[in-house]
This record gives C-alpha cells, sequence and structure tokens, in this order.
C-alpha cells in the first residue's frame, strides 16, 4: 500500500488552489491534520493520503473517489484495478465511484455519462479534521446542474461514509445514489454473501427478470443484481476466506443493494481492467435507486449512508 510521505519537504498542510480549477482561483484554505496530505496522485490528480492512527486512505478529489482503505493492522479492502485510468476525464475503474444524480442510464433515461457525471467532476474539499477514536473526516462537496452534493468520509477502524443530494433549482427533479463499492478478495470463486436472503432482485443479466433470494448469494462469475425491497441487504457480509475475513457492509436510508461482477467475458471488454481482475473483486452497491428514486421538490434534499468494517 502507499506510505504517507510524513517527512517530505513537499508536504503540503494547506489547501489551496486546485490543480484543475479552470478559473485559477483560489478557493478558501482548508488546514489539514499531520497525519493528512495533499499530493499529486497518479496521472498529476490530486488525491488526499490520509495515514491516521486507526487507519489509512487515500481520496482524489476527481470523483471525490476512494481508492484505498485500510483499517490499522489489516489489509487493503477496496479493489482498483491495474489498468484504471487516471486522466481527469474517465472515472477511475474500481475503489467506491459516486453514482449520481442517477445509476446507469438513470431512472428518466438521462444517461451519458452513465451513472452519471459526479465520478467525473472535481469535489471541492470543504474540511479535513481528526476524530477522537483516531480516524480523520474529510467533508467534500460539488454543485452543478442544479444539484449540491455533500459527502462525509470517515476513515479509521471503519470506514463510514455519508453521501447527500439536494435540489438547487426551481423546478421538481429526481434523484439517485450509489456507492458503486469494489471490495477486494482474494478470489471471488470462494466468497459467499449473507444477508440478502428473501430479498426480492431485477436480474440484469439477458432477460432482465425479477426474482426472490431464496438462499444466501454465492457469485462464481458474471452477476448483476438489484435487490429492491425488505431489509436483505441491510447488513450484508462478504466472506473473504482467503484473507480469513469477512468484510461488513452496513447501510442505512438506502432502500436498494446492487451485487455486481462483470465475470470473465465482460471484464474482457473493459480496457481499464486486465482480464484475469474480475476474481480479485465484488461489488456491493447500497444505493436508492430506479423506483426507489428521490422526486425532490426545490430545496428538498436526501441521503445514504454505509459503513465498511472488517470482522
Amino acid at each position: 500500500m502507499l506510505k504517507l510521505p510524513l517527512n517530505s519537504p513537499n508536504l503540503t498542510n494547506v489547501v489551496g488552489m486546485s490543480l484543475f480549477n479552470p478559473t485559477g482561483q483560489i478557493s478558501h484554505a482548508v488546514s489539514l491534520p499531520s497525519c493528512v496530505a495533499l499530493t499529486p496522485g497518479r496521472g498529476g490528480l490530486e488525491r488526499l493520503l490520509i495515514d491516521a492512527p486507526a487507519g489509512y486512505a487515500e481520496i482524489y478529489l476527481f470523483g471525490a473517489h476512494i481508492t484505498s482503505w485500510v483499517p490499522r493492522g489489516g489489509k487493503e479492502v477496496l479493489f482498483t484495478s491495474s489498468r484504471a485510468v487516471f486522466n481527469g476525464q474517465k472515472a477511475i475503474r474500481g475503489g467506491i465511484p459516486l453514482c449520481l444524480p442517477w445509476f446507469g442510464v438513470g431512472a428518466l433515461h438521462q444517461a451519458p455519462p452513465a451513472h452519471g457525471w459526479a465520478r467525473n467532476s472535481v469535489w471541492q474539499l470543504r474540511s479535513v479534521v481528526t476524530t477522537d477514536e483516531g480516524g480523520v473526516r474529510v467533508t467534500l462537496s460539488l454543485e452543478k446542474n442544479g444539484f449540491y452534493a455533500l459527502y462525509e468520509v470517515t476513515v479509521g477502524e471503519k470506514l463510514e461514509l455519508n453521501l447527500s443530494l439536494r435540489n438547487v433549482q426551481s423546478e421538481p427533479v429526481v434523484g439517485e445514489l450509489t456507492f458503486h463499492t469494489y471490495l477486494r478478495l482474494y478470489d471471488l470463486t470462494a466468497t459467499d454473501l449473507s444477508g440478502l436472503a428473501g430479498g426480492e432482485y431485477i436480474d440484469n443479466e439477458p432477460g432482465a427478470t425479477r426474482a426472490k433470494q431464496e438462499h444466501e448469494l454465492k457469485v462464481a462469475g458474471s452477476c448483476d443484481r438489484i435487490f429492491t425491497t425488505g431489509e436483505a441487504g441491510n447488513v450484508v457480509r462478504v466472506r473473504d476466506s482467503g484473507n480469513r475475513r469477512t468484510i461488513v457492509v452496513t447501510k442505512h436510508d438506502a432502500p436498494n443493494t446492487v451485487v455486481w461482477n462483470p465475470g470473465p467475458r465482460g471484464a474482457a471488454e473493459f480496457s481499464d481492467m486486465a482480464p484475469d481482475e474480475w476474481v480479485q473483486f465484488l461489488c456491493v452497491e447500497p444505493g436508492r435507486i430506479r423506483e426507489n428514486a428521490a422526486k425532490l421538490e426545490p430545496g428538498e434534499s436526501f441521503s445514504i449512508s454505509m459503513t465498511l468494517s472488517v470482522e
């Protein structure tokens, strides 16, 4: 994993002008704790490196994209593709992309771009503070196309995320939110999930059928299911036996859970993923999408939250 260069003479302790600020204007300064640095990352994109007593993380301002999280004493929890593109235009493959203000093609078929424009936009860093638990809390925001998004990331022994979307237009709008979370696994084919049994889902594989998950879910190849009803998915445990751990995904105010992996054939079609990398991850994505999309009057907002932990 990347190490925070605490002794580097180029360590940035105050955030000033964004490398991608087209106006060249300097935003208000944000003081950074000593365990946090703002540095150029891959492709020269600005990123926050967090090396706190309770955990490590890497967050790119492009897309407000978390590409790494390691609880103190643990192993990497997030998968980022070895071929991910860091050019400030294409969404980063892996980590936790944010899908907003729509998911996929959108409830109203707004796409392109797929999954909205948030993951292809540079977010503004609002604040960075330490927590009493030895972690770091980061707040970012983005205002675009009549929406205002606010994102709070708490890095520590757990990774806690809260994302809200507000309608700042004068007309009603429809909004969707999803944490498109790529969980790193030793071997997908030796992994199973608990917490989804009893839930109804839409299968986006050819045929687009609706069914009920009768048993716990095991994914050994291509999978694209949107769980839509009931309590299924509020807490999902992903047993990563090869790494001798269970990754726990807990969600709040997110009635949907998407489970996705492209399988070998789908992975081979991605230019930003190695063909054999599909066995190294599974996406478990809390969100509010499709028939659960939020209908927002002017000034109204809604939020979703997710916590990742390791047992």
